[in-house]
């Protein structure tokens, strides 16, 4: 192995693993005060809004790695043009995706209160907590394909 896989090699871990101490401090840190503050009957709901997004990211996950394995494949290649369309095309697909679940995730949010056992005082906040989180699911749908350039080029860091 040459020095300058070895360095890249050596920086990707070191930023993983940064970055996972950074993830977990910050939910170690988090997660009490956010009980504190809005109660644990109310952080419950974080969880269960989480939950659901990490299912419906299953399915986005497998078309995201396959597309990344076929667009690395192309520039590595030098197939720059069919790289460009697999990576339009892998735009397009999350942007129907993202659609098609926030409108599977629309009557679960709308009618949140009969589904879930949501005390009344908190219908209002779990409701927009299902919102936001869809939101953000949303958004790192669309935006998950732009990672496979720090992958192509091994700069994951």
């Amino acid at each position: 192995m040459n020095k300058k896989y070895n360095g890249k090699l050596s920086i990707n871990i070191i930023a993983s693993i940064i970055q996972m101490v950074i993830n977990y401090g910050i939910s170690f840190l988090f997660t009490p005060y956010l009980i504190k503050v809005a109660g644990s009957e109310a952080y419950g709901f974080v969880n269960l809004g989480n939950n659901m997004v990490n299912y419906a990211t299953i399915v986005t996950v497998a078309l995201n790695s396959v597309a990344g394995r076929y667009i690395a494949i192309a520039i590595h290649q030098d197939k720059k043009e069919k790289a460009n369309e697999y990576y339009n095309s892998v735009i397009w697909a999350n942007v129907i995706m993202a659609v098609l679940f926030a409108i599977c995730f629309t009557p679960i949010i709308v009618f949140a209160d009969i589904i879930f056992d949501i005390p009344v005082k908190l219908v209002g906040s779990v409701k927009l907590l299902f919102i936001f989180i869809v939101i953000n699911f949303m958004i790192t749908i669309i935006s998950s394909v732009f990672s496979v350039a720090t992958f192509v080029t091994d700069q994951l860091y």
